[in-house]
């Protein structure tokens, strides 16, 4: 295992989930700004209807892979940490026995 191209590697998932959150963001932003345009007649009923609960499933979503990108970058960073502690010691006992 190549634990410093893991460990370098980790932060870039802290960047994307950061990204994420910038579209969700501006996509509620549009989507705020867009909301009833439609009208509250029948069609514009209707097409709130159809829309609205995807749109707000399209932001949950972005929420949730991004919360998942940060504990992945947690992760990463924890098992390269541990794994190089556990490396370390090895090679102290390793080196005491010989």
């Amino acid at each position: 295992m190549d634990v410093a191209a893991m460990g370098s590697a980790a932060p870039a998932f802290e960047v994307v989930a950061a990204d994420l959150d910038e579209a969700r963001s501006a996509l509620e932003t549009v989507a705020g700004a867009e909301e009833g345009c439609w009208g509250a007649d029948q069609f514009g009923t209707a097409f709130s209807d159809a829309y609205v609960p995807g749109a707000e499933s399209a932001v949950g979503g972005m929420t949730l892979v991004a919360g998942a990108l940060r504990e992945l970058t947690a992760t990463l960073i924890e098992i390269t940490d541990r794994f190089e502690s556990i490396d370390t010691s090895l090679a102290d006992d390793m080196a005491g026995g010989l």
